[in-house]
């Protein structure tokens, strides 16, 4: 398993340019909303921002708006955010998916790049996961 992790690791990374990570994205207030969206003629999906959702400004006065719902930083997005490595697999499929897709291909590219985020999650924390294991075992 840690051969297959490793190379998904290092795939990871080459299309990202950063690490895997399972931290929540950060949230911005209303008069920085436009953290959100990503610029890509500058350069790659950025680390920081909740980049789950799509790729639009949000509008309205709160992110809980219905307009707002499927937007980054909108409901959905800081729903799932909360989950553990969700922000870090937006920002690998948002790189296979830049410049627009249809529908069919942006849904259907979604469960391998889960698969290869949490691998790389996985790989990066290998060591520790084995030493929890060991630890049990020994019980």
């Amino acid at each position: 398993m840690s051969v297959g992790s490793s190379a998904l690791r290092a795939l990871y990374v080459k299309v990202v340019s950063y690490e895997s990570s399972l931290a929540s994205g950060e949230e911005y207030s209303k008069k920085d909303w436009n953290k959100y969206v990503t610029d890509y003629s500058k350069g790659g999906t950025p680390s920081l921002p909740n980049t789950i959702g799509t790729n639009e400004r949000l509008t309205g006065d709160n992110w809980y708006d219905w307009e707002n719902y499927d937007k980054q930083g909108g409901m959905v997005s800081r729903l799932t955010n909360v989950i553990p490595g969700f922000n870090s697999f937006s920002k690998f499929h948002d790189q296979l998916v830049i410049g627009g897709v249809t529908a069919f291909y942006n849904f259907g590219s979604m469960v391998p790049a889960l698969a290869i985020n949490y691998a790389s999650i996985y790989n990066q924390n290998i060591d520790a996961i084995q030493m929890v294991e060991n630890q049990r075992r020994r019980r």
